[in-house]
């Protein structure tokens, strides 16, 4: 029982000089405040560029996805951040008629092994929803269908991993809470 105590006290002394040691040479313990942006993942450093992309490197998630594109959404920082919430929204462009129309899928939410991050998968057959009124063939229109996530929490530190099926583009939107709560009324029936 004491050789393991013993043996656990000594690795946890070499982990934490080895890891003192990489910040020293990394001159990140010279500046007055750690960012994220300053930590490094496998000697690639977090991309934070506020813009979607699908290259940006972060080796805790999956890379590939057969059949699927990944999008990466760093988030800008705000003010607090426990006020927003984030929304996903993916679908493609289609020339259709006058009804509404909406994608059919849905979004996993799956974990990046041995690292606890989450990460998004949207899955579709491409079935549609759709109005069934009926339209004059002048009515022709291209329209981007799509379908949308359930509110997510908002976080700048860590990005937003999400695959797509090929051929779909991903969009996203803030929402941010009111201050005010309001009461609703009881129905007087």
């Amino acid at each position: 029982m004491k050789t393991k105590l013993l043996v656990s006290l000594i690795f946890v002394l070499i982990s934490v000089s080895a890891f003192s040691i990489y910040l020293k040479n990394g001159n990140i313990l010279n500046k007055d405040t750690l960012n994220i942006s300053d930590l490094k993942f496998k000697d690639k450093t977090v991309n934070t560029d506020p813009y979607i992309g699908s290259n940006t490197e972060f080796n805790a998630f999956p890379f590939t996805n057969t059949g699927y594109t990944r999008f990466v959404i760093n988030l800008p920082k705000q003010d607090n951040e426990q006020n927003y919430q984030l929304k996903l929204i993916v679908g493609n462009n289609e020339t259709g008629d006058c009804n509404a129309t909406s994608l059919m899928g849905d979004f996993t939410r799956k974990t990046a092994d041995g690292w606890g991050y989450d990460y998004y998968e949207f899955n579709t057959s491409g079935g549609r929803i759709s109005t069934l009124m009926g339209c004059p063939n002048s009515s022709r229109k291209t329209d981007f269908v799509y379908t949308t996530s359930d509110f997510m929490r908002y976080n700048s530190l860590i990005p937003v991993v999400v695959f797509v099926p090929i051929g779909y583009e991903l969009r996203y939107e803030f929402w941010l809470k009111h201050d005010q709560v309001f009461s609703a009324q009881k129905d007087k029936k």
